[in-house]
């Protein structure tokens, strides 16, 4: 994480309530006390999502009934 201030948005008002930014604005915070930057979680969350799939892709047995 570096030092320069980023912008971290939630959503657009009213998709997104005031209780759930404030949900995820407290989850962005703990996130930071532990050294992860949130705004590169989601990007890391669908490196991972897209590995599983192609190893459930590669490593699928197909059977012939």
């Amino acid at each position: 994480m570096s030092n320069k201030e980023t912008l971290l948005s939630f959503g657009k008002y009213p998709e997104t309530s005031l209780q759930q930014a404030r949900k995820q604005r407290d989850e962005a915070r703990e996130l930071i006390k532990q050294g992860i930057d949130p705004c590169s979680l989601p990007k890391y969350q669908l490196f991972v999502k897209v590995q599983l799939i192609k190893y459930r892709i590669n490593n699928e047995k197909v059977s012939i009934d």
